[in-house]
């Protein structure tokens, strides 16, 4: 998933249950990137940053529909 599509108006139309889909991907994701970081394998390490927020991002969704 690119960090470019976790836009909020998106995020907030989706369910909790689409919710903890969309944070397991991200966080897959981010773990990939962050090993490929450690190898310099990446080239866009801004990527890592997008990743990191997105995931507080979904995070802080996620709490604010089961707190609702």
């Amino acid at each position: 998933m690119d960090p470019k599509d976790l836009k909020i108006k998106e995020l907030r139309a989706k369910t909790v249950e689409e919710l903890k889909d969309v944070l397991e991907n991200v966080s897959a994701e981010y773990a990939d990137i962050k090993f490929k970081a450690t190898t310099g394998q990446v080239e866009n390490t801004s990527q890592i940053r997008q990743l990191r927020r997105g995931i507080a991002r979904v995070n802080s969704l996620i709490t604010e529909k089961e707190n609702a």
